[in-house]
């Protein structure tokens, strides 16, 4: 299973490329405050964490990256650094970390609800497992053998290992049967990624009798004034797909700042795009249950700030076609040392 990081069709990532040509890429960062503007809540020396997401590439707006040495960020991305955390973990923490917050959040996940996370040992997978568990979720996770025990002490209550004799799907339904349907599916394996296909997790999962997935219609598409139910039906949410699902996510994403959302995703189903800008109070929440709920992500790999190291990054995160992909937890680049 792949370490994290939403995933575009294949046959679009040469146009991806050649848009982001002599971009600073790179979405989150944990780093020290040398300037602030006056008024601001942040002064120099301060330590903070967070995301320098600007919008547009190079020629059509501002695109800030983080992949650099000094970076302009704007203050609603940005909130103090988790004291119990090093700048290394802290710098892994606010996308992934926001992914889940926000997702949870739009699908009205509460204490007492059952959630499934496929790909539990992943960058985003394993998050979303330690900030479900401190919510008060009870979290079953699916990952490899070699995981299973770092899964269960990031906080899920049960771990399935798809590398196990019985196979996934019917330990999947046995646990269902046992404990009760999920009232969400956290699928960070499922893409557009051919590798990705192969595993093939939603069509398995759906094809269980009786369904274990409690808003199981995926057959409905349509437009919707608004959201007014009090659970969003799409519960089985993915972060990496087809095109057409990122244009059906683009609009659902634009339309609800606009508060009227245009929703053509089947009942049942989406493909979760997050809101980076505005983001304080997301991080201060991460911040708070790292420092008051000793949650702490993982860091797999730390590499240097130098060509070789800013490429060895992006082949372990997503390595081509023929190299194995199992990478657990995250990867990140050190441009200094912490003090």
């Amino acid at each position: 299973m792949r370490s994290s990081s939403p995933q575009f069709p294949e046959q679009y990532m040469p146009f991806w490329f050649r848009v982001c040509t002599n971009q600073i890429v790179g979405f989150d960062f944990s780093g020290e405050v040398v300037e602030a503007n006056n008024g601001s809540k942040h002064k120099p020396g301060d330590t903070v964490f967070g995301l320098n997401y600007q919008y547009l590439p190079k020629g059509l707006g501002k695109f800030g990256g983080s992949l650099q040495e000094y970076a302009l960020v704007p203050e609603h991305e940005i909130w103090k650094k988790p004291e119990s955390l090093s700048h290394v973990e802290a710098a892994a923490l606010p996308l992934v970390g926001l992914t889940c917050l926000q997702a949870f959040e739009q699908h009205k996940l509460v204490a007492g609800q059952r959630l499934l996370v496929v790909g539990a040992s992943g960058g985003v997978g394993h998050v979303a497992a330690a900030i479900a568990s401190r919510l008060g979720v009870h979290v079953t996770g699916i990952c490899s053998t070699s995981n299973v025990e770092f899964v269960k002490n990031m906080g899920a209550d049960v771990v399935l290992d798809y590398r196990a004799t019985k196979p996934i799907m019917e330990q999947l339904a046995e646990e269902a049967a046992a404990n009760g349907h999920f009232d969400m599916v956290f699928d960070t394996v499922s893409s557009a990624d051919s590798r990705d296909m192969k595993a093939n997790y939603e069509a398995q999962i759906r094809s269980l009798r009786p369904p274990v997935v409690k808003i199981w219609s995926r057959k409905t598409v349509g437009v919707a004034p608004n959201e007014s139910s009090d659970v969003d039906k799409h519960n089985y949410v993915v972060f990496g797909g087809e095109m057409m699902s990122w244009w059906r996510a683009l609009v659902k994403r634009l339309t609800r700042k606009a508060g009227c959302i245009v929703n053509f995703f089947p009942i049942g189903f989406e493909l979760f795009w997050i809101d980076m800008p505005y983001s304080t109070a997301y991080l201060r929440t991460l911040q708070t249950l790292c420092d008051d709920q000793g949650m702490r992500p993982k860091v797999t790999e730390v590499l240097p700030f130098t060509d070789k190291g800013v490429q060895a990054a992006f082949h372990a995160l997503n390595p081509p076609p023929g190299e194995r992909r199992g990478a657990s937890g995250k990867i990140v680049v050190r441009v200094v040392a912490d003090p």
